[in-house]
């Protein structure tokens, strides 16, 4: 089991966005680690993701962007969170449906890349190195 620790206070949108992903997954050992092995990093590194010492950006927060089927977006990480741990995050200002249909476990490329304006150029290809 992987126990993953979290400040008290929640230290951005992207962190807060990122324990519910992980939390309602099927099998939450399973998707930390998944999400770890398709961004090349490790679960230490998503423990400091979520205690607010380490903020992804660039390569990184894309990649978390695209193992999570569009859940968890670069612009999260500079956005405040609006509530503790045990809420729900709330819609984005701009959002009106971008977490993928019931049972599609993550989103194609084309549905990421019109939720990030277009710039899927900016997504490292699967299994790419993605700087820490």
């Amino acid at each position: 089991m992987t126990k993953m620790r979290v400040p008290l206070a929640v230290p951005n949108d992207g962190a807060h966005r990122l324990a519910w992903f992980v939390a309602e997954a099927p099998a939450p050992d399973e998707a930390i680690e998944d999400l770890a092995a398709g961004t090349l990093t490790s679960v230490a590194m998503f423990d400091r993701v979520l205690s607010g010492e380490v903020v992804p950006a660039g390569g990184f927060a894309a990649a978390i962007a695209r193992e999570t089927g569009g859940a968890i977006l670069p612009s999260d990480w500079n956005r405040a969170a609006t509530g503790l741990w045990g809420d729900r995050p709330k819609p984005r200002p701009f959002e009106t449906n971008t977490r993928p249909p019931s049972g599609q476990k993550k989103m194609d490329r084309a549905r990421l890349a019109e939720i990030m304006g277009g710039r899927a150029s900016m997504l490292p290809a699967k299994g790419a190195a993605v700087p820490a």
